[in-house]
């Protein structure tokens, strides 16, 4: 009988910890949500101003190291915003070899995923991303 109790403890446990792990997820979600409404609720005249805040906040969002906004132009890769690029990071460069470049040229609304970054052509023809 107290092995009955021990697993009935067990599993009482098990489903509290993994209701709260949902309620902290839920915490976050409502989060970054509150921020996401707080950050178009303060846009501003100036489209720059507005791009650079949106890297910034996506970057924050996603977890990344850096957030790029990226155009062609005359032939270029431009960054035209940025957040917490790094100290020499060069915002003109040649496309070809930059995951933002294929990007573009696929165009459309489709999601590109890149599973395992490191191990992909990307990790020596792109030089923001370090293996």
């Amino acid at each position: 009988m107290a092995s009955e109790q021990k697993d009935k403890n067990a599993k009482i446990s098990s489903r509290l910890a993994a209701l709260e792990a949902v309620r902290a997820e839920h915490r976050r979600t409502e989060e970054r949500l509150a921020e996401i409404h707080k950050f178009f609720l303060s846009f501003q005249p100036d489209p720059t101003q507005n791009i650079n805040r949106l890297i910034e906040l996506a970057g924050k969002l996603f977890g990344a190291t850096c957030a790029l906004y990226n155009r062609l132009k005359r032939g270029l890769l431009w960054s035209t915003a940025q957040w917490n690029a790094p100290p020499d990071y060069n915002p003109v460069d040649k496309p070809e070899g930059h995951i933002c470049y294929d990007v573009i040229q696929r165009g459309g609304s489709d999601v590109f995923l890149i599973r395992n970054l490191s191990q992909t052509d990307y990790a020596h023809t792109d030089p923001n991303v370090s293996s």
